[in-house]
């Protein structure tokens, strides 16, 4: 079975409407965790996190920002997951968890690094005491705001002492740091002063790696964020048959109402009342699968075309500066992203 941990560099969710796009895109991959990095919740709670995560029940646990700068969140499957311990830091969230399918303790540490040189040298020092008081397998994801080597970035400084630092910080912890894939980089700067960076990161220790076999870790579409959401996966593809539900953005097109009338009219034969109103009710759902199939079309289809050349876009960008006309386009595709991402909510 197929799971994952997702973490995400938000730069802020106060904005109601970018949090529904946000779990709407985050619901499309079905994470059993979440790490939401630099919230700006100052007072994250139970509300802050359904907003996201929706009705499902989730265990979660928060760093609250200070002054709207920075904070941390988190929330987990508790049909999968027992949280045993949470501790917090001025830079990560750790959360110490029960794996109820395996029957393994392990500790996730979600982190949002610092800015200045000298805040950058206590986290690394403050990260390097948890790991070492830690015993569980442990994995690390999020916005190191670090770097470990000069293919790591474009168009920016970096201080090549720093970069030591951090892989000495490493080595010293033998941990492993996840291939990345889908993106070269996973922060960029738009602009006449164009910047790539890979800041966010996925770092595991051995023992993880040997109760959760064959982990990947994919850089998905940066899109409302200039981050890109981070995938961590193991296990197989597990496919399940999504439950038919009758979707809110059918009522926004106005040739439903006219299938609809007609469909109800549509002759159905039988016996006895109930199976007639079975019977139609059954004809008027086939009815709204093929329309919404060759009329409608297939949102969730047309969501992943636009995510592909989205990506397509910043791949480009990463190898070449983008023309304002290339600029535009990639705009223009994710303005019909969010329209449709505020489409799909289903009732």
């Amino acid at each position: 079975m197929e799971s994952s941990i997702l973490v995400w560099n938000m730069r802020g969710l106060c904005d109601a409407n970018k949090r529904g796009r946000i779990k709407r895109i985050i619901g499309r991959r079905k994470p059993l965790i979440v790490g939401l990095v630099e919230t700006k919740w100052d007072h994250c709670n139970v509300t802050s996190i359904s907003s996201i995560s929706g009705s499902r029940n989730y265990g979660w646990a928060a760093k609250n920002a200070v002054n709207s700068c920075g904070g941390i969140a988190a929330y987990w499957d508790q049909s999968r997951f027992r949280e045993l311990n949470i501790k917090e830091s001025n830079y990560f969230l750790a959360i110490e968890l029960f794996d109820t399918m395996v029957s393994k303790y392990w500790n996730l540490v979600i982190v949002y690094g610092p800015q200045s040189r000298d805040d950058k040298i206590a986290f690394l020092l403050e990260l390097n005491r948890l790991c070492q008081q830690l015993n569980e397998p442990i994995c690390i994801m999020g916005d190191f705001n670090l770097v470990r080597s000069h293919d790591d970035y474009r168009g920016a400084r970096r201080d090549w002492n720093l970069m030591m630092e951090f892989n000495e910080f490493v080595d010293n912890n033998t941990l492993m740091e996840l291939p990345l894939g889908g993106s070269r980089f996973t922060w960029s700067r738009g602009g006449s002063n164009e910047c790539f960076s890979r800041i966010d990161r996925a770092f595991i220790s051995a023992d993880f790696d040997s109760i959760y076999h064959d982990c990947t870790l994919i850089a998905l579409e940066r899109i409302e964020s200039d981050h890109n959401p981070l995938l961590l996966k193991w296990g197989g593809d597990l496919r399940i048959k999504r439950p038919w539900k009758f979707e809110n953005m059918w009522l926004e097109d106005p040739r439903f109402y006219d299938g609809l009338s007609s469909w109800y009219g549509d002759v159905i034969s039988g016996q006895g009342m109930i199976f007639l109103c079975a019977r139609r009710l059954q004809h008027i759902k086939n009815k709204i699968k093929h329309w919404n199939k060759e009329v409608f079309g297939d949102v969730n289809a047309r969501i992943s075309g636009l995510l592909t050349r989205i990506s397509e876009s910043d791949k480009l960008e990463e190898a070449q500066q983008l023309d304002d006309s290339q600029r535009r386009s990639r705009d223009l595709l994710k303005i019909e992203l969010g329209r449709l991402l505020n489409l799909i909510e289903i009732s």
